[in-house]
């Protein structure tokens, strides 16, 4: 999961990839807890929001959720990271690539698309994940992530700033 915090010397997003394998922390009293099947829960004691809407002490987090203390800027998460180039787990059967329709062997390697699931190469010889702007089954793009919150206009303090 990735957390999008406000940056305000260049009023841009940071983009920030969460531990797995460990809380982290958004202030004294506010962490993220990793759950099973790569999701999040917020765990606070503080007033926090979450979509505009009170929370209890524990709340689950679904994607693009916007999380906000009052009188603090805003701060996102995603579900979605960026594309990792790693060995080929295999199939049932031969598993062809999505871009240029050749299989794919075990262990050699790829790119599984985090929206729709189609593996592609993505070798030297063989660069299909690279080889144009979107994922050859979805509109994803083939780099960078295909979303970011919208920049904020005059942002008050930042959520991650008491880390």
């Amino acid at each position: 999961m990735t957390l999008f915090t406000w940056d305000h010397s260049t009023r841009r997003w940071r983009a920030s990839v969460l531990p797995v394998d460990r809380p982290y922390s958004l202030g004294p009293s506010t962490m993220l807890v990793p759950l099973a099947n790569a999701r999040y829960g917020v765990l606070t004691s503080e007033r926090l929001r979450v979509n505009g809407e009170p929370i209890l002490p524990l709340r689950v987090l679904d994607d693009r959720d916007e999380l906000q203390r009052p009188g603090d800027a805003p701060c996102y998460v995603s579900v979605e990271d960026e594309p990792e180039v790693l060995p080929f787990a295999g199939g049932d059967g031969p598993v062809r690539c999505a871009r240029c329709g050749s299989a794919i062997a075990a262990g050699s390697p790829s790119i599984t698309c985090a929206s729709c699931h189609v593996s592609v190469h993505q070798t030297v010889t063989l660069p299909c994940w690279t080889y144009a702007p979107t994922c050859p089954a979805c509109p994803r793009p083939t780099s960078g992530r295909s979303w970011e919150p919208e920049p904020l206009a005059s942002p008050p303090g930042d959520l991650a700033d008491d880390v």
